[in-house]
């Protein structure tokens, strides 16, 4: 009973798709609308996250059961457009930028860095 309503406001009155069972920490911002998130994601502090983006796995991906797939970390802010596809584990670290319409397949360990491109590619580190 509760997902069909949960999927209802979500979904086509605040125009986003987050799954119920993605763990997300204090300070989420989401700016503007048409943002998915599916399951097996963990979302720290202070993210931000702007419009049109995905965060999810691949359709082949496997894992177990209960195991988070993608993990962001704290302060990270995510550009308008972004995907973050996991075929695999994926860890986006502390403090990190990723441009706009960048495509991030692989984790991302440089805290503080800018990511941007397709494949996305470091562009700085602060």
């Amino acid at each position: 009973m509760f997902y069909p309503f949960y999927f209802l406001i979500t979904y086509h009155i605040l125009m986003y798709h987050i799954e119920p069972s993605v763990e997300i920490g204090g300070g989420l911002l989401l700016h503007n609308m048409d943002i998915v998130i599916t399951d097996k994601t963990k979302i720290g502090e202070n993210v931000s996250i702007m419009g049109q983006t995905t965060i999810g796995t691949d359709f082949v991906a496997s894992y177990p059961n209960n195991e988070t797939l993608i993990e962001i970390g704290d302060n990270v802010k995510i550009g308008t457009g972004a995907k973050i596809i996991a075929k695999k584990r994926l860890v986006i670290s502390n403090n990190v930028i990723i441009g706009a319409n960048a495509v991030v397949t692989k984790s991302i360990h440089e805290k503080g860095a800018v990511y941007a491109g397709i494949p996305a590619k470091i562009l700085a580190k602060k």
